[in-house]
């Protein structure tokens, strides 16, 4: 399965995008501010666009299974998981139902549609990637 995740929206604090199933949206997301390659701001920053392998994995911090997005290019760690505000995330991606202003709303049930869509491919033995892409930034 191939999942993917178009940014869409740029604030100075949080990158925002939705997430798609082949040809369907299912979610909309949430990350830390987009920041040139190489940089890595304390707070942390989004990834950088490209193609990922996922992999179900126990989380340490959270203590359940999260999508992990593998060898992502300066990163380690790089989790799906509920998450409302960019203080909840450091390089992470966050699902919700909703977008408001640098947020999301109905976390918990966006997160369990997505495992729910996940964990029967990750039971068959089939892989699951994501790609990550941007829309070009429009002038406001």
């Amino acid at each position: 399965m191939e999942l993917e995740l178009v940014r869409d929206n740029w604030t100075d604090r949080t990158t925002m995008g939705r997430l798609y199933l082949p040809s369907l949206f299912i979610l909309y997301t949430l990350e830390p501010e987009t920041v040139p390659p190489g940089q890595h701001p304390p707070m942390g920053s989004a990834i950088q666009p490209g193609r990922f392998k996922v992999s179900k994995y126990l989380s340490p911090k959270f203590g359940y299974h999260v999508p992990l997005l593998n060898d992502v290019p300066h990163f380690t760690a790089v989790e799906m998981h509920k998450g409302t505000i960019r203080a909840h995330t450091r390089a992470c991606i966050l699902v919700g139902t909703k977008r408001i202003v640098d947020g999301l709303i109905g976390t918990v049930p966006a997160f369990a549609r997505l495992m729910a869509e996940l964990d029967p491919i990750w039971a068959r033995n089939e892989e699951v990637w994501i790609n990550v892409q941007c829309e070009p930034k429009r002038a406001v």
